[in-house]
């Protein structure tokens, strides 16, 4: 049975990133202003980039928690070797 929570939250951000990494928003920054010698624009994309990954590993590691809940998944991961 597929997780459909999983599923929507993965959907959701791959909507969010391709909507905060579009050039019309990307265009907004000004491109003279600097944070800590680097432009604006560099430093808002690996940000955006960093919380995306983190956001998916969150949302990926939430699908496997479920997963242990469920006793025919446990006894198949506790002896891969048994068959079914």
């Amino acid at each position: 049975m597929k997780d459909t929570v999983t599923d929507e939250r993965m959907a959701a951000l791959f909507v969010l990133g391709w909507l905060g990494f579009n050039p019309p928003l990307l265009t907004a920054f000004d491109g003279n202003a600097m944070v800590f010698g680097v432009p604006v624009l560099y430093v808002s994309l690996f940000a955006g980039w960093l919380l995306l990954i983190v956001l998916l590993a969150l949302a990926i590691e939430s699908r496997d928690s479920h997963a242990d809940g469920d006793p025919v998944v446990a006894a198949a991961v506790d002896d891969p070797h048994d068959t079914i």
